[in-house]
């Protein structure tokens, strides 16, 4: 029996690596280490934060300075607007409260506006003077089938007439406009 082997059994040994003191040195130095990276990064931080108030204030300069000059823009466009009205209502010789007539947002738009007055104020103009033409030449045949008056043939035979002798002598639109006015009713009381 002595010729059986028997189990080796190794006596016990210190576990092979760090033991508790360099442990906790390691603990230790990380933990200075940590307290280190931290403070590094907590400046890095505050760095960060500055430069981003700094980018953010000199982005509101640049848009205030932006905000500025498109003020400017839009005050130098509204007079440019206003003096092309004022010369094209003048160019219509409109008096001042007509200027809003003309309306729009571009020169263009002022413009296309002027020009549809004054082919309406043409077309206006010319309905109202062949009206007249047709009124004043019923008026001379009304004249030649009438007695002269006791006064002579310059003299006018009623109100009416006086009427549109005067809306004649005013000339322009509003006599144009007086004038049509009277010699309706004219053929009003001639129709009757």
């Amino acid at each position: 029996m002595s010729d059986e082997l028997e189990p080796v059994v190794e006596p016990a040994t210190e576990p092979v690596g760090l033991t508790v003191e360099e442990v906790l040195a390691e603990k230790d130095l990380l933990a200075k280490q940590l307290e280190t990276l931290s403070k590094e990064k907590s400046g890095v931080d505050r760095s960060v934060g500055e430069m981003q108030k700094q980018l953010k204030q000199l982005q509101q300069e640049k848009l205030s300075e932006a905000e500025r000059s498109e003020l400017q823009r839009k005050e130098e466009h509204a007079s440019l607007i206003s003096q092309v009205r004022d010369l094209q209502a003048e160019k219509l010789g409109l008096p001042d409260e007509m200027k809003t007539l003309l309306t729009g947002d571009s020169v263009d738009e002022i413009k296309a506006q002027s020009d549809a007055i004054k082919v309406f104020r043409e077309a206006v103009g010319a309905e109202f003077k062949a009206k007249i033409e047709e009124l004043e030449g019923q008026l001379k045949v009304n004249a030649l089938k009438t007695p002269t008056p006791k006064g002579g043939p310059g003299e006018p035979q009623n109100d009416l007439e006086k009427r549109l002798q005067d809306a004649l002598a005013l000339g322009g639109t509003a006599g144009i406009a007086l004038a049509s006015q009277i010699k309706r009713e004219q053929i009003k009381a001639l129709q009757e």
